[in-house]
């Protein structure tokens, strides 16, 4: 490769990663906006006035407001699914343990991302249904199969114990996602109701565990 396009390479690869910084930079103001004013009280103009860009720089990047917010639910499957698929598939790990990391796993990605985890449960009416199936609806459907299988995996191992192992998975997940709405960053909590995230996963991971696990019988004391 000539030096002429060595250069045209890496001054491609430079304007590639502004353009995908910026891209970041207006989806986190969009956050914000959406978080303070909710999706359809807000505008373009306040998401540009956030980070003190004009409008025409986030059409340069996004369609209008409705593609800016599923490019929000994307980002939210993306880190969800980046996290979690691992763990569950990480077959080197017993049953339990496999359990207690996905719990955890689930519980930091929620706290770490609260901010874009309530925008995704709130606003998920305001996506037409063909867009947020195209976007994230068969991502959800794709986790549940796989937890539910892994369940079912748990069970047949005379390690879990579920009546139906569906309604588990949607029960572990329901317990992880609604932590979106009652947890609060430390410098916002009450001191008796300071939790830790860790805290906070064990304990979700000891309700769910005492209800599926089958504990291997004490042996009777001689």
């Amino acid at each position: 490769m000539d030096t002429q396009a060595r250069r045209r390479r890496v001054q491609s690869s430079a304007r590639t990663a502004a353009s995908e910084e910026r891209r970041s930079e207006i989806m986190e103001a969009a956050t914000r906006v959406f978080n303070r004013d909710g999706f359809r009280g807000a505008t373009l103009d306040d998401v540009a006035a956030e980070i003190g860009i004009s409008k025409s720089l986030i059409y340069y990047h996004f369609k209008n407001k409705m593609e800016l917010l599923a490019e929000l639910y994307k980002r939210v499957g993306t880190i969800f699914y980046d996290r979690l698929l691992p763990v569950l598939k990480d077959e080197a790990l017993g049953h339990e343990e496999r359990l207690r990391r996905l719990i955890e796993t689930h519980v930091q990605v929620v706290i770490e991302n609260k901010s874009v985890f309530e925008i995704y449960f709130r606003e998920r009416n305001e996506i037409p249904a063909d867009t947020y199936k195209k976007v994230i609806g068969a991502g959800e459907h794709d986790y549940v199969d796989k937890l539910t299988a892994f369940l079912d995996d748990g069970v047949a191992q005379g390690v879990f114990q579920a009546a139906n192992t569906r309604i588990t998975a949607f029960a572990i997940v329901g317990a992880c996602n609604w932590i979106t709405f009652w947890f609060q960053p430390k410098s916002m909590r009450r001191k008796k109701h300071s939790f830790s995230a860790r805290e906070v996963a064990d304990a979700v991971f000891q309700t769910i565990d005492a209800g599926i696990l089958i504990k291997a019988p004490k042996k009777k004391s001689k």
